[in-house]
């Protein structure tokens, strides 16, 4: 998740390594360089899929290709908060998951609680742009560029986040709801 997680603009690698106790677990170890290289370039949509990647191959979820609730509550927030760091530097604070969350939170009354707001996701979506004329767009329809509405990216986490709910129920878009408000959950606590 970018640094500046939401409002509070809180840097949470730092907390964490501060907050940090001698039984704590170390920090996982994680090669970003991929996902900068391609920020740096401009290369959103390569950006945007390794994010995807690397939040599998965190959460040890890479062979389901998705990742469930409960790797969301327990994904790592100094990793989150490095993601997210990434994506709000290298767009000047245009896209990232603090950003999305903000505009969940704030601007559609959405609420971290990994529940299912149909009117908060629509709201999300239109804002976003992932919502155009009242119909969701298809990944092959996101703008990988800078001319995207704050919020556009990164994108393909809910395609991870949505399949398990996709899998189970057939409604992918709540299940990018109820994974955005994880998402966001999972960011409130990282500030903490």
């Amino acid at each position: 998740i970018p640094a500046g997680v939401g409002v509070a603009g809180v840097t949470i690698a730092s907390q964490l390594i501060n907050q940090q106790s001698p039984s704590s677990p170390s920090p996982i170890s994680v090669d970003y360089s991929r996902l900068e290289g391609f920020l740096k370039a401009g290369e959103w949509k390569d950006a945007d899929q390794e994010t995807a990647n690397l939040m599998l191959e965190v959460a040890n979820r890479e062979k389901e290709d998705w990742l469930d609730t409960e790797s969301i509550q327990n994904f790592p927030c100094e990793v989150l908060s490095k993601i997210d760091r990434l994506w709000v530097d290298s767009s000047g604070g245009k896209f990232g998951f603090s950003v999305q969350k903000q505009i969940y939170i704030e601007h559609c009354g959405g609420k971290p609680d990994g529940q299912y707001d149909e009117k908060a996701w629509q709201c999300f979506g239109d804002r976003v742009g992932w919502r155009v004329k009242g119909n969701w767009i298809t990944y092959d329809e996101v703008t990988f560029n800078t001319q995207a509405p704050r919020g556009h990216l990164p994108k393909g986490w809910g395609e991870i986040l949505g399949k398990q709910f996709h899998l189970s129920v057939g409604n992918r878009y709540q299940g990018g709801a109820s994974s955005l408000s994880s998402l966001s959950l999972r960011l409130v606590n990282c500030s903490r």
